[in-house]
């Protein structure tokens, strides 16, 4: 996937404002920072750190919260989505994600706690081709802070659960009866957040519209999470000193409703083998279960959906 064009010509634009060197060292010191475990927050105060961001992990974060958005609709073609909250927004990446998605969003709101994200945001807002995303509303504000939850049909946290409990405002937000999708790092904390999330409002409630087909435990015996592919920019590929065209991103995610959701019998948890007359699936399914699945060219019609699918994929029939 590519981001669209008019993200990637703000970013153009932007990096044109400071030297490539500069970009660099930045990025590389943000990095650094990551490595050591340190808050974002405490990285975003300088304009480049904020440009090293926007250029390094932007496109990647993009695809991951497409992706499970892309999901989410898949799952529920008759739900509309209109008005969408962004928490910890950033830049603004899960919004231009959901502009992209839903048709039909008619407002968004973003919360971002730091000034200069904040301000990269509305500027990259100002080069968007969909009128939602010019218009949206930003709001400076700290979500560890009392604050009134704005009234939304779809919250997003897009990487912001590992860095802060969320929890008790993803409570606060199902209540409203929004749905609530998490998006985190495809890595062993990450998934354990989202399980733990998953479980609280399981427990609640809730129901699990992606990625699960169940709302029973979790069978994996390691981590659950999906690959998200984005096609890397010019600078994207100098910025990170990369040889290949494109970028994958691993993440894990979970989307809760209020309401109901279609049945699902399962969906594809690893990269499927596709082999000469037959395909080997690793699926989770509705009874709660990981099996792994063989299907051949004897199995027509399931046959030719296992040839298509991905990993990350709904499996209908089996």
């Amino acid at each position: 996937m590519q981001l669209p064009l008019s993200l990637q010509h703000a970013l153009e634009k932007l990096s044109n404002e400071v030297p490539l060197t500069s970009i660099r060292a930045a990025y590389h010191q943000l990095s650094e920072a990551y490595h050591r475990g340190e808050n974002s927050l405490a990285s975003f105060h300088r304009p480049d750190h904020v440009l090293a961001y926007l250029l390094a992990r932007m496109p990647a974060t993009y695809a991951a919260v497409y992706k499970a958005l892309e999901s989410v609709k898949e799952r529920l073609p008759d739900w509309t989505c209109k008005n969408l909250v962004d928490l910890g927004a950033g830049p603004g990446t899960a919004s231009w994600a959901a502009a992209e998605i839903f048709d039909t969003l008619q407002s968004i709101t973003l919360l971002e706690q730091s000034p200069p994200m904040l301000a990269a945001g509305k500027k990259l807002a100002s080069y968007a081709e969909k009128a939602v995303l010019q218009k949206s509303n930003w709001v400076q504000q700290n979500l560890q802070s009392p604050f009134s939850l704005p009234k939304a049909d779809l919250a997003i946290f897009s990487y912001v659960c590992a860095e802060m409990d969320c929890l008790d405002l993803i409570i606060r937000l199902w209540k409203q009866e929004t749905l609530i999708l998490v998006v985190e790092p495809g890595t062993p904390r990450g998934f354990a957040n989202i399980l733990s999330i998953r479980n609280k409002l399981l427990e609640l409630g809730a129901h699990v519209a992606a990625p699960c087909p169940h709302h029973l435990a979790c069978p994996t015996a390691s981590w659950c999470h999906f690959p998200a592919r984005v096609e890397r920019t010019k600078i994207h590929k100098l910025l990170k000193e990369g040889s290949l065209g494109y970028e994958d991103e691993k993440y894990s995610y979970v989307a809760l409703s209020s309401f109901p959701c279609p049945a699902l019998e399962g969906r594809i948890v690893d990269k499927p083998l596709k082999l000469s007359g037959h395909v080997k699936l690793s699926v989770c399914t509705s009874r709660g279960t990981l099996e792994q699945k063989v299907v051949t060219k004897k199995q027509k019609e399931l046959y030719r959906q296992a040839r298509d699918v991905e990993w990350g994929s709904e499996l209908k029939c089996f």
